[in-house]
């Protein structure tokens, strides 16, 4: 039966990615001029446990102040300290085809390893993308790493940024349990989706 032939295939691609229960929202935030923007257990309610990796997705998000650069910090006690060592690698393009490379960043992950020059409202200088993190929770003492696919515009030469950071100091078990996001310098403004991911 063709209807039923069309209706697994959908199913089938739904299965593929994650529809089929796999993936959860577990919050969005819509920020406006904050001074950071914090996944932890006081602002929703999850547990790395429960899931297997995580994602964040960025939609408009910029700094209030100009020719800054996104970060990232990670925490293993729900937010009450931040790690301080730090290790990555980026690749970035540029609409002529430029090629820039960042290195380490020390206590933090650089999302944007050139500068984001997005200037208060100037909202066409934003992120978007998305960062991928494995929850790690039986990996006891060892470095953790994440990866990122982000967009952003850098006044009149917007930039496509592929890159992957880790702990350089290694983590007990139980892994990273917040997250937080900002900018270099000043506020930061946009929207930011946080999803856990499960085997099934």
């Amino acid at each position: 039966d063709s209807g039923n032939t069309k209706k697994d295939t959908v199913q089938g691609i739904l299965d593929l990615a994650g529809g089929g229960g796999a993936w959860e929202h577990i919050g969005t935030t819509d920020a406006s001029n904050v001074a950071n923007i914090d996944f932890d257990s006081g602002t929703y309610t999850y547990s790395m446990a429960d899931y297997t990796a995580v994602v964040f997705y960025f939609v408009m998000v910029y700094g209030n102040t100009a020719s800054q650069k996104l970060q990232l910090d990670l925490s293993t006690d729900d937010g009450s300290n931040y790690l301080d060592n730090f290790d990555q690698g980026a690749h970035s393009v540029d609409r002529d085809g430029d090629i820039e490379v960042s290195g380490p960043t020390g206590d933090f992950a650089e999302l944007t390893p050139t500068v984001l020059n997005s200037g208060a409202g100037a909202v066409n200088y934003s992120v978007c993308g998305s960062l991928y993190w494995p929850s790690h929770q039986s990996a006891a003492t060892r470095a953790m790493s994440g990866q990122w696919n982000i967009t952003f515009g850098d006044a009149s030469d917007p930039q496509r940024v592929t890159g992957f950071f880790y702990t350089a100091d290694a983590v007990d078990s139980g892994g990273i349990d917040a997250f937080r996001f900002f900018m270099t310098s000043g506020n930061i403004t946009g929207r930011i989706s946080m999803y856990g991911i499960k085997d099934s």
